[in-house]
């Protein structure tokens, strides 16, 4: 099954519709539209599910395929990132960080962990 990816100016607006409708994820917001405006932006690709966040580096990438999820816990203000190899990936690994540490969390990520982009790429 292939997932559809969308623009990040369509990411950014699905996610300010759903601040407007009183989702509580200004934390989200601010994590998108950093990428969405930084140098990873060209490299990602990305499809929006409520308060999860689906990232490739394909666009319109098998689902599970070289996935990372960024998921924000709305109760707790809690992002769980989490990446899998493939569909049938038994072992994904997944990082959890406060709502404060999501930028530089994620950023770690993709430099250190998955090695998608490296420093001042």
């Amino acid at each position: 099954m292939r997932t559809r990816t969308v623009p990040w100016n369509e990411v950014v607006d699905w996610y300010e519709q759903l601040r407007r409708k009183g989702w509580q994820l200004d934390s989200m917001l601010q994590l998108i539209r950093f990428l969405a405006s930084s140098d990873y932006a060209a490299g990602l690709f990305a499809y929006t599910s409520h308060d999860v966040l689906g990232l490739g580096r394909v666009a319109d990438f098998g689902a599970g395929d070289a996935e990372l999820r960024v998921e924000f816990n709305l109760v707790r203000q809690v992002f769980r990132f989490s990446y899998s190899q493939g569909e049938n990936d038994r072992t994904p690994w997944s990082q959890q960080c406060g709502a404060a540490d999501g930028q530089r969390t994620l950023e770690h990520i993709l430099q250190r962990r998955l090695r998608w982009f490296h420093r001042g790429e």
